[in-house]
Parts: C-alpha cells; structure tokens; sequence
C-alpha cells in the first residue's frame, strides 16, 4: 500500500488498449474482409 501502483496501472492500461485495438482490427479483417471480401480493403484504409 505504500507504494503507488502509478506505473504498473499506466502498463496495464496500455496493455488494455493495445488488446482492445488488436481485437478491433482483427474483428474488422475477419469480417469484413473475409465475409464480405472486398469491402475489407475500405476498412483497413479508414482505420
């Protein structure tokens, strides 16, 4: 309790956002471009 977890929440939250934004773009490819084919290319530029 003495020590303030300031650092290790700045890595966790930056871990978070990184798996967050891996996800998103993942789920964006699979579903766009493998589901609709060539709508995954307009996608992929936007983000």
């Amino acid at each position: 309790m003495s020590e303030q977890p300031s650092r290790r929440t700045w890595v966790v939250a930056a871990v978070a956002v990184a798996a967050v934004a891996v996800i998103i773009v993942l789920l964006v490819v699979y579903a766009g471009g493998g589901g609709s084919g060539g709508g995954g290319g307009g996608g992929g530029g936007g983000y």
